[in-house]
């Protein structure tokens, strides 16, 4: 999986993983270890609001901007910029930028799929 030092290399990477059209998000798992497996999201619009009951993860967006909604609290979200989700906080990303948003994704235990419990959005 290329790096946000390689642009290009990210580029050759997306157009071998287009999102469906009308989809407003695709993730694909990139890698797997014993204690984590790391995943590319690439988000058109929005993610529904949901909880990780039994998956920490740790969020850098590759490409383009947005708010990411984090329990209590929205961060606006940059290229490169990093946060950690603790396993059992809500949270939601919306997209605000004309492109789809990329983010990798590390989670630990490696991630099966199957933890992912939609919530409710908090108001603000």
């Amino acid at each position: 999986m290329p790096g946000a030092a390689e642009p290009e290399r990210l580029n050759v990477w997306l157009a071998a993983h287009p999102m469906p059209a009308g989809d407003p998000l695709l993730a694909v798992k990139v890698g797997e270890t014993v204690s984590a497996s790391y995943h590319v999201i690439q988000v058109r619009t929005q993610e529904r609001p949901h909880v990780h009951q039994e998956h920490d993860a740790l969020v850098t967006l590759l490409e383009g901007r947005g708010e990411l909604h984090l329990g209590d609290r929205v961060l606006a979200l940059r290229c490169g910029d990093t946060v950690a989700v603790p396993r059992g906080t809500a949270h939601w990303f919306r997209n605000t930028s004309r492109h789809p948003a990329v983010a990798f994704a590390t989670f630990s235990p490696p991630y099966d799929g199957k933890d992912m419990v939609p919530v409710e959005p908090t108001t603000h």
